[in-house]
């Protein structure tokens, strides 16, 4: 039997730049950051996260 280390997120940070897409997130047991901002601005420094995804619709 081989144990595998289980990945875990500790936090979620919600970035948009539209505060009414902000207001309409789902609850999550994940302690969750909601940021106001320019995806070409972002307040954040380099190498902050360890995974980013992005959803464009």
């Amino acid at each position: 039997m081989v144990a595998h280390k289980q990945e875990v997120v500790d936090q979620l940070f919600l970035i948009d730049i539209s505060e009414k897409s902000l207001r309409n997130t789902r609850e999550s047991e994940i302690p969750t950051h909601c940021v106001m901002a320019n995806e070409e601005f972002l307040p954040f420094k380099e190498n902050t996260f360890d995974l980013v995804v992005s959803s464009l619709r």
